[in-house]
C-alpha cells in the first residue's frame, strides 16, 4: 500500500491522537475493574493512575535505550500488538484472579493473604500497559521529526496527545461506563490498537516483514472478532461466577468451570451504577422454614417472587425472601415512635420501590415524593415482572411523585416542608456516597422538615478499622460515634437508633433446628476475632448448638436505622396499632428492636473527629482498603 509522503505527517498526528485516547482509556479501565472488586475508588483511581504514570514514564526512559536499534515503525508496530494482547485479556485475566481470591477466602486458605495474587495480577497489567504505552510517545515524535523537519513538531504531538487525553476522559464516563461493560471497553480498546498496527503494516513495514506480521495481525484480529461474537456468552460466564462461586468451589479447578445449570444473573448498566437481579439458589434446610416462622408473607401471598436478590455494583440491596424484614421495620416503627401517621412524606433513594410499598398502605398519607438520581433503578421497578410484583406496584398509587434528581441536590434547594423523610442510600463505601451521609446533607434535611415531622435512614455498619463483623459488634461502637456526632453537629435533638431485632428464643424454631441436629451434641464453629483472623470455637449439646444456629440467624438479619426530631420531645415507646397489616412486625418484635438506650444518652459531647463532612469526609475509613469485594 502506497500513501504519498505529504500525507505521512498528518498519519502521525492521527495515530498520536487515537493512542493517546488508547492509552487513557486503558488506564481508567484498569481504575474502574479494581474499584468495583476491591471498592474504596478514589484510592484505587489515585493509586492505578499514580502507578499506569510512573510506568509510562519508565516506558519512556527504556525507549531511549533501544529506540536506535530498531526501526521506529516495526517498534510501533511491536508495541501495537502487545497492547492489543494484554489490553484485550487484562478485565477477565483480573476478574479470573478475583475467583481465585473467592475461593481461598470461603475455603479459609491463606488466611491474611489470600488477596495477594490478585492484586499481583491487577500490578502486572497496570506496569505493562503503561509501559508500553510510554514507549508510543518516543516512538511517533521519531518518526514524525524524520518525516518533517519543522521545530513545531514538538508541540503539535504534544498538542494531539493532551487532545487524543481529553477526547478519551469525556468517552469513557458518558459513552462507554455507562453502555458497556468492563470487558467490552478491553476489547474495543485493544480493536483500535490492532486497528493502528494494520494501519502500521501497510504503510511502513517493510516487504520482507509482511509475512509474520501479517499472520500475526491476521490471529489477533479473528481472536477478537471471536471474543466479540461470543461477548455476551464471556459476561455471563463472570458475572455468573462472581455471584454463584459459593455454589461451585469444592476445588480450585472448579473456578475455571462453566456455571452450567445456573440461571443468567440480569444485569441493566446506568450512568451511574451496574444492577444485577440475581436468580440465588434457595436457602437450605433448616433456615428456609426458619424464615417461614419469621414471617407471614408467603403464606399470605404464596405468588410472590421467590429467590431473587438484587445488587447494584456488586452490593447486596435486598433478597425477595425476607426483604419485607427490613422495610416493615424501616417504615413502620418510626410511626409509632412519632405516635402519628405523617401527611406528607418525601423518600431519597429507595427507588426499587420496596419502602414506598409500605408506606403507601397508611391511607393518612396524602403526598409522597419520592427522589432517586438512577432513571435505570425507577424504571426497572416499575417494569420488571419480578421487581414490579415484589414493590406490588406502589409506583402505580395517585399520591406519589417521582423526581429523578440527586437527593443531595434537592434537599438543598427545595423549599418544601414535609412530615417525614426517610433516607435510603447505598452503604457510604465510597467519597461520592459519603456526602449522603454528611453534616451538610443532614442539615439541609432538617430544614425541610417540619418542626414536628422526623427523619429516619438506614445506618449501615461501616468498615471502620479495628471491628468485626456487624453480627458481633456493639451497637454503639466506632462506627455509632460517626453518625452520632454528624447527626448532632447537624442541629438535631432527638437522635434513636433502633433494630431488625427477631426473638432468638422461638421455640418453633429452636424446635426446627433440635430436629436438623438429630444426634449430634458438638459443634466447631469458627469466627472472626478483632484482627479478622477466624479461631475455633466448640459448642456442646444439642440444645446449645440449636441456641447457637438460631442466634447466628437472628444476627444475620440485624440493620441498624436512625430517627431523628430537631426537637428534644420524647418518643412513643409503646406499640401502637394503625390498622396495618405486617408480615414480621409485631409487639414483641417492636420493643425488641427500640430496647436499650437513647442515641442521646450515648455521647453528649460533641467531637470534630468523628464528625463526617462534605469538605472533610471521615468516611468510608480507608484502613482496610485492599479489602476485595466478595458477595459472601
Amino acid at each position: 500500500m502506497s500513501i504519498p509522503s505529504k500525507y505521512h505527517y498528518s498519519i502521525i498526528l492521527s495515530m498520536t491522537f487515537v493512542l493517546a485516547a488508547c492509552s487513557l482509556l486503558y488506564e481508567l479501565l484498569l481504575a474502574q475493574t479494581i474499584s468495583f472488586l476491591a471498592s474504596h475508588t478514589v484510592m484505587w483511581y489515585s493509586l492505578t493512575i499514580g502507578i499506569y504514570i510512573a510506568a509510562m514514564g519508565w516506558g519512556a526512559f527504556w525507549c531511549e535505550r533501544v529506540v536506535g536499534r530498531f526501526e521506529q515503525s516495526v517498534l510501533l508496530l511491536r508495541v501495537e500488538f502487545a497492547l492489543c494482547a494484554l489490553g484485550s485479556l487484562s478485565v477477565c485475566v483480573i476478574y479470573f484472579f478475583h475467583l481465585w481470591a473467592s475461593y481461598f477466602w470461603i475455603n479459609g486458605i491463606m488466611v491474611g493473604l489470600y488477596a495477594i495474587p490478585f492484586f499481583l495480577a491487577y500490578l502486572f497489567f497496570v506496569v505493562s500497559i503503561g509501559v508500553l504505552s510510554g514507549w508510543e510517545f518516543p516512538l511517533l515524535m521519531k518518526m514524525a521529526q524524520d518525516i518533517k523537519d519543522d521545530e513545531r513538531v514538538v508541540n503539535k504531538i504534544l498538542a494531539m496527545d493532551y487532545f487524543g487525553s481529553l477526547t478519551a476522559g469525556l468517552i469513557f464516563p458518558l459513552v462507554l461506563l455507562p453502555h458497556c461493560e468492563l470487558i467490552t471497553i478491553g476489547f474495543i480498546t485493544a480493536l483500535i490498537n490492532l486497528l493502528i498496527a494494520g494501519l502500521i503494516y501497510f504503510c511502513y513495514a517493510k516487504p520482507h516483514l509482511k509475512k509474520f506480521y501479517g499472520r500475526l495481525l491476521a490471529g489477533l484480529g479473528l481472536f477478537l472478532l471471536f471474543c466479540f461474537i461470543r461477548l455476551d456468552a464471556v459476561h455471563q460466564y463472570f458475572l455468573q461466577k462472581f455471584y454463584y462461586y459459593e455454589e461451585q468451589m469444592e476445588t480450585l479447578a472448579d473456578v475455571l468451570k462453566p456455571m452450567k445449570g445456573f440461571p443468567a444473573v440480569e444485569r441493566v448498566s446506568s450512568a451511574y451504577q451496574k444492577i444485577d437481579l440475581v436468580r440465588s439458589p434457595s436457602m437450605p434446610s433448616p433456615f428456609g422454614e426458619l424464615i417461614e416462622i419469621y414471617s407471614r408473607k408467603y403464606q399470605q401471598q404464596p405468588r410472590l417472587p421467590r429467590d431473587y436478590v438484587l445488587y447494584i455494583d456488586g452490593i447486596f440491596q435486598f433478597w425477595t425472601n425476607f426483604e419485607e424484614l427490613y422495610h416493615e421495620y424501616f417504615a413502620h416503627i418510626p410511626v409509632v415512635l412519632n405516635d402519628q401517621v405523617p401527611e406528607s412524606v418525601l423518600i431519597l433513594g429507595a427507588g426499587d420501590g420496596l419502602l414506598l410499598r409500605e408506606i403507601i398502605k397508611y391511607q393518612q398519607v396524602k403526598r409522597i415524593t419520592l427522589v432517586d438520581i438512577d432513571a435505570m433503578v425507577v424504571e426497572w421497578a416499575q417494569t420488571h415482572p419480578v421487581m414490579a410484583q415484589t414493590n406490588q406496584n406502589a409506583f402505580d398509587d395517585p399520591r406519589v411523585r417521582v423526581l429523578i434528581e440527586d437527593a443531595y441536590q434537592f434537599v438543598r434547594r427545595t423549599d418544601e416542608k414535609y412530615d417525614a423523610i426517610y433516607m435510603d442510600f447505598p452503604a457510604p463505601e465510597n467519597y461520592h456516597i459519603s456526602k449522603l451521609y454528611s453534616r451538610e446533607f443532614y442539615t439541609f434535611v432538617r430544614k425541610s422538615l417540619k418542626p414536628d415531622g422526623y427523619v429516619v435512614l438506614d445506618a449501615p455498619f461501616l468498615a471502620m478499622k479495628g471491628n468485626t463483623s456487624a453480627l458481633a459488634r456493639d451497637p454503639f461502637d466506632a462506627d455509632w460515634l460517626v453518625y452520632y456526632h454528624t447527626i448532632k453537629a447537624a442541629g438535631f435533638q432527638t437522635v434513636k437508633p433502633f433494630f431488625t431485632r427477631l426473638e432468638n428464643d422461638q421455640p418453633q424454631a429452636l424446635k426446627i433446628l433440635k430436629d436438623q441436629i438429630g444426634d449430634a451434641h458438638r459443634l466447631i464453629v469458627r469466627e472472626a476475632n478483632m484482627g479478622g483472623a477466624r479461631q475455633q470455637k466448640e459448642i456442646i449439646g444439642a440444645d446449645n448448638i440449636a441456641r447457637h444456629m438460631l442466634g447466628d440467624f437472628v444476627n444475620d438479619y440485624t440493620q441498624r436505622f436512625v430517627m431523628l426530631r430537631a426537637d428534644s420531645r420524647d418518643l412513643n415507646m409503646v406499640y401502637k396499632d394503625f390498622g396495618i397489616t405486617f408480615d414480621v412486625l409485631d409487639k414483641k418484635r417492636f420493643e425488641l428492636s427500640v430496647s436499650g438506650p437513647q442515641g442521646q444518652d450515648f455521647q453528649q459531647t460533641l467531637n470534630k473527629k468523628y464528625l463526617n463532612s462534605v469538605m472533610r469526609p471521615v468516611i468510608p475509613d480507608l484502613s482496610n482498603w485492599y479489602t476485595l469485594k466478595i458477595i459472601y
